[in-house]
């Protein structure tokens, strides 16, 4: 119940509040961070399991926790308000349209759609299909390695396969954040769902080797795409004035994907006892999320009675 209010809720409405400029780095960065995590503390957990007890990594896991909920009280602020300053970048995209200095210090309201707004728009349920299937086809990528086995490859090369497409994500997934600050809206959506598509046709051909490179290389540059972009889509789409509110729903459809994506993908497997119909469904999925976003932002970025402060 609490996990999303303690990694990905409080992650995108602190990015989004304290970052105009170069948030889309900022939001890849932290994942970075999160991954990073998980490759120091899986190891040490299991070694805690092994040597003494699941109990005791338990209580290990729990202190963690315990020790930051203080320092996380000290030092976070949900605006950067609350801490007297502007937003990151704010004073630059100010200081540009030539105001004054006195005039740079104030951070104008926030703007944008209420959540009882949003909902009444086609774009909302957009935005939700589309988080919903960019976890989704992460959850599919959870079959990678079983799918090589299948298709003729040693376990031994699957797993480094998998391992490979790991490490090549901690570099992709800044790379994202840089491509959405250069390009931001429909070019970045474009860019990501295209390639993110294109990744999992080259699987298809999986049992050449230089398909599955390709598959692997192009949707490692991509494996970010289901915790980055939601978020960032959230904000361009319906401003920043009930944020937090409208991205715990896309949070949440979020998750709801990455949940089912494994089970209906296995579940897939087994009707047909093959995975062959999974990468052209992955696919399909992307780009039939490519369109909606693409609409979505075009039809509501730069609406003068929505970011009105904001143009």
């Amino acid at each position: 119940m609490f996990f999303i209010g303690t990694t990905m809720l409080p992650i995108s409405i602190l990015i989004t509040a304290w970052f105009e400029k170069r948030r889309g780095f900022a939001m890849s960065t932290v994942t970075i961070a999160a991954g990073l995590g998980g490759l120091v503390f899986n190891p040490l957990i299991q070694s805690i399991i092994t040597e003494y007890s699941w109990q005791r990594a338990d209580m290990l896991i729990a202190a963690l926790v315990a020790i930051m909920a203080p320092i996380t009280w000290l030092m976070v602020r949900a605006t950067p308000a609350q801490k007297g300053m502007l937003p990151y970048g704010y004073e630059e995209k100010k200081g540009e349209k030539g105001e004054k200095d006195e005039e740079k210090k104030e951070e104008p309201p926030a703007t944008g759609l209420t959540l009882k707004e949003a909902r009444k728009t086609p774009h909302f349920y957009i935005l939700l299909f589309a988080s919903f299937s960019c976890t989704f086809v992460a959850g599919a990528m959870m079959q990678l390695a079983p799918f090589l086995r299948d298709i003729g490859y040693e376990p031994m090369f699957a797993a480094q396969m998998v391992s490979l497409l790991a490490l090549l994500s901690m570099f992709g997934r800044p790379i994202m954040g840089v491509i959405y600050d250069r390009f931001k809206g429909t070019t970045a959506a474009c860019i990501f769902f295209i390639t993110a598509a294109m990744a999992f046709l080259s699987l298809t051909q999986a049992a050449n080797i230089w398909f599955l490179r390709a598959g692997i290389a192009l949707w490692a540059f991509n494996s970010g795409i289901s915790l980055i972009m939601p978020p960032l889509w959230t904000a361009a789409l319906f401003g920043k004035k009930d944020f937090a509110a409208i991205v715990s729903l896309t949070v949440l459809i979020n998750r709801f994907g990455s949940m089912t994506g494994g089970y209906l993908i296995g579940f897939l497997y087994d009707i047909r006892g093959d995975n062959a119909l999974i990468w052209p469904v992955c696919s399909a999925l992307m780009i039939l999320s490519m369109f909606g976003i693409v609409y979505s932002l075009r039809k509501m970025t730069g609406r003068k009675d929505i970011f009105a402060a904001a143009a």
